[in-house]
């Protein structure tokens, strides 16, 4: 990332401007090439490396004695250009999606021939700072800014996310104890910053991350969208009760009285078809 320039060198109406690159060359620089390690070229192999590596304590705890899941990370980090091993140290599965650690994110992104040049910094008070203290993060105004330069493209792609926007999605209160639980409360700073990232990258290169998203937004957004929503129960009176009028009302047969004998008062047993002759009783 380029240094800021001189202040007394940017005139007041661009002071805020995002550094542009220097000039870009002519030719498109080919990106060097890191060696990968062990690249699985068949399903077979790709399998049996996960069932490697999941048995190991160099992984995730969340991809522990999980080689399906491996083996997934694997693929997902191939199809975005990512090395195995890198694959499982960046990706991160929230809510069933997988995801892409902030850092993980920026360096996939930075590895591609597309990309030239990003910027990033913070708006305080009409001023440039490249980072913020307690009293900056108390300002709804205080804004964290990143722009990215894609190569063979004029136009740069620059995203904001403010203290007033955390505060409405609940990530930040009006005190670092109101922050979210977690790194809202202890590193707000750098969470503002991974959120204009995540929103810049995304746009900038859609080609490359193909709707992955960073892990830290991910984590956010999904705890929104998972909340259940309120259960809404209605008591009804016993007298607003109203039987169903498609059921009948049930019918019983009375019982059939005893059979007396009248001469020795004894009780005797029920008729049968047998009992009754034919024509009557």
């Amino acid at each position: 990332m380029l240094p800021a320039p001189d202040a007394a060198a940017v005139p007041a109406a661009d002071a805020l401007a995002p550094v542009p690159p220097a000039v870009a060359p002519a030719a498109v620089p080919s990106k060097v090439t890191v060696p990968l390690g062990i690249v699985p070229a068949t399903l077979d192999e790709a399998w049996r490396l996960a069932g490697m590596i999941a048995k190991t304590a160099l992984v995730p705890k969340h991809f522990q004695n999980k080689p399906e899941d491996v083996l997934v990370a694997i693929q997902m980090g191939a199809e975005v250009g990512l090395a195995p091993m890198q694959a499982l140290q960046s990706i991160a599965v929230i809510n069933g999606r997988p995801s892409i650690w902030g850092d993980g994110f920026l360096a996939l992104l930075m590895a591609s021939p597309l990309y030239q040049d990003h910027d990033e910094y913070y708006e305080v008070g009409g001023t440039r700072r490249d980072g913020l203290t307690v009293e900056d993060l108390k300002a709804e105004t205080t804004t964290a800014v990143c722009t990215f330069w894609r190569r063979n493209k004029g136009t740069p792609v620059t995203r904001r996310f403010t203290v007033a926007e955390a505060r409405l999605a609940g990530l930040m209160g009006g005190t670092m104890a109101g922050n979210k639980e977690g790194p809202w409360r202890t590193y707000p700073a750098r969470m503002l910053a991974m959120r204009a990232r995540s929103w810049a990258g995304r746009d900038a290169f859609p080609d490359l991350l193909r709707g992955v998203r960073t892990a830290e937004e991910a984590i956010d957004v999904g705890d929104i969208l998972d909340t259940p929503p309120p259960v809404v129960r209605q008591v009804q009176r016993v007298s607003e009760t109203k039987p169903d009028s498609h059921t009948p009302p049930a019918t019983t047969r009375p019982p059939e009285p005893d059979r007396v004998d009248e001469a020795t008062g004894e009780v005797l047993p029920p008729l049968t078809a047998r009992d009754i002759p034919f024509g009557g009783r």
